[in-house]
C-alpha cells in the first residue's frame, strides 16, 4: 500500500466533460431527475459532496487545462473558489452553512465562504495537506503532510489545528469526515495494514477505535452521519475481490455481516462512499452507481428514466433530502450530475435524531465519496 493515497491529483473523472450550461433531465416515470453541473469551461469536472441545500462542491478543468475547486447552487451555478497562491484547487466538503473545504497544489488547507472567500487554514507543507469535511459547527478534518511524506489526521476548531494522531503503531492517517456530534472517520495505518477508525466526540485516536476490516489488511471509512454509522470499503479473504463496501452501526466494529454486497457485475469491488441521516448509502460497484437502503443495494441507473441518454458509474455523496452527486455519461460524454428525487424524501425532525443518537450510544443497532476521493495503490 502506498501510504500517500490521499494526494491531491485532484482525480478528476476519466472522461471528458465539455459545455457550460445546466440542463434538467426529467421524466414523470423516474424516481429522480438529473442536473447536468457543467463545468468551468473545458472538459473533466468533479462533484464530491452536496449539502441539504442542494449546494455541490468539486473540481472542474478551466480551458487552460489548470483544475479548480467550485461552488455550484442552483441559482447562481457553478462559481470558480480560485487557489490561494497556487495554480490548482479541489473542493472536498461543504456544510449546510455554505463553507467548503479543500486543498491546492501547494498543499495548502483552505477554507472558503460567500462573504470571506478563500482562505487559508495551514501553511503550504512539503506534501498533501488537504481538508475532506467540514460539520455544521465549522469544525474541519482533513490530513497534514509531514516533512517525512507520510499524512496526519488533523482537527480544526476554533482556529486551532490539531494532529489527532494514529492508530496503535501507525504512522499516516487521514480524516475523511466528521459528523455534528465532533466524531471523525477516516482510516490510519497500524502495525497490520491499514484500518478504518471512528473516533469518540472531539478526541484524538486512540487504540479502541479501530473498526477492523472484512477479513482483509485493509479497510477505510469514507463518511459518517449524526446517528454515528459509518460506511467505508474493505479488502476481504474473497477470491478476486479487490474492495466491498461496508455500513457499520453505532458503537460497533467490521464483521462479515457488514458486507454490504455487490450489484450484478460488480464482483471485483464495492465501495461506499457517502451516507445520510435516513442511513441511505450511495458508492459504486463494478461500473455502475448504486444506491443501498433497507438493506437493498439498486443500480441507479434503474432509478432514471430510460430515455434520459444518462449512464451513472459513480455516486459520491446523498443528503438528507436523497439528493446525490454522481458521475456519468450524457449523450457519451462524461458530466458531474445531481440527481433528486421526484418524490420528496422524508428528513428527521432534529428532536427526533437525537432521540435515535441516544439510542446508538447505548449501542443499540439502528442500521451517508476515495468518490473514494482518491485511489489506491498496491
Amino acid at each position: 500500500m502506498n501510504p500517500n493515497i490521499a494526494k491531491l491529483s485532484l482525480v478528476l473523472t476519466t472522461f471528458t466533460v465539455v459545455g457550460l450550461s445546466t440542463t434538467s433531465i426529467t421524466n414523470a416515470a423516474s424516481l429522480y431527475s438529473i442536473t447536468d453541473l457543467g463545468s468551468l469551461g473545458s472538459e473533466n469536472t468533479a462533484a464530491y459532496r452536496v449539502n441539504d441545500l442542494g449546494q455541490v462542491v468539486g473540481a472542474s478543468r478551466l480551458p487552460n487545462q489548470a483544475e479548480h475547486a467550485f461552488f455550484w447552487d442552483k441559482s447562481e451555478g457553478m462559481l470558480d473558489l480560485g487557489t490561494l497562491n497556487g495554480t490548482q484547487s479541489s473542493a472536498f466538503g461543504i456544510n449546510n452553512l455554505g463553507q467548503v473545504v479543500g486543498g491546492t497544489d501547494t498543499y495548502q488547507v483552505f477554507l472558503w465562504s460567500k462573504s470571506e472567500g478563500m482562505t487559508a487554514i495551514s501553511e503550504p507543507t512539503a506534501n498533501y495537506s488537504i481538508a475532506y469535511s467540514i460539520n455544521d459547527l465549522s469544525q474541519v478534518v482533513g490530513q497534514i503532510g509531514t516533512p517525512e511524506g507520510y499524512t496526519r489526521a488533523f482537527l480544526y476548531n476554533g482556529g486551532t489545528l490539531t494532529d489527532i494522531g494514529t492508530l496503535d503503531g501507525g504512522f499516516s492517517s487521514t480524516a475523511a469526515s466528521i459528523n455534528n456530534s465532533g466524531q471523525i472517520v477516516g482510516y490510519s495505518s497500524t502495525s497490520n495494514g491499514y484500518r478504518a477508525f471512528r473516533t469518540a466526540p472531539n478526541t484524538v485516536i486512540t487504540p479502541t477505535d479501530n473498526l477492523g476490516t472484512l477479513g482483509g489488511n485493509f479497510s477505510a471509512a469514507s463518511d459518517i452521519n449524526d446517528l454515528g454509522q459509518v460506511v467505508g470499503y474493505s479488502t476481504t479473504n474473497l477470491p478476486n475481490v479487490d474492495f466491498r463496501a461496508f455500513l457499520i452501526a453505532p458503537n460497533s466494529v467490521i464483521t462479515p455481516s457488514n458486507d454490504l454486497g455487490t450489484l450484478p457485475g460488480g464482483e471485483y469491488f464495492t465501495i461506499a462512499t457517502g451516507i445520510n441521516n435516513l442511513g441511505q448509502v450511495v458508492g459504486q460497484s463494478g461500473s455502475k452507481a448504486f444506491l443501498w437502503e433497507n438493506g437493498i443495494m439498486t443500480d441507479l441507473n434503474s432509478l432514471i428514466s430510460d430515455d434520459s441518454n444518462v449512464n451513472l458509474i459513480w455516486a459520491n455523496d446523498i443528503n438528507n433530502k436523497g439528493q446525490i452527486v454522481a458521475a456519468g455519461f450524457v449523450n457519451g460524454q462524461g458530466r458531474a450530475l445531481l440527481l433528486t428525487p421526484t418524490v420528496p424524501t422524508s428528513v428527521p425532525e432534529p428532536t427526533s435524531t437525537l432521540g435515535i443518537l441516544a439510542v446508538g450510544a447505548l449501542g443499540i443497532f439502528i442500521r451517508k465519496s476515495v468518490t473514494v476521493r482518491r485511489r489506491e495503490d498496491f
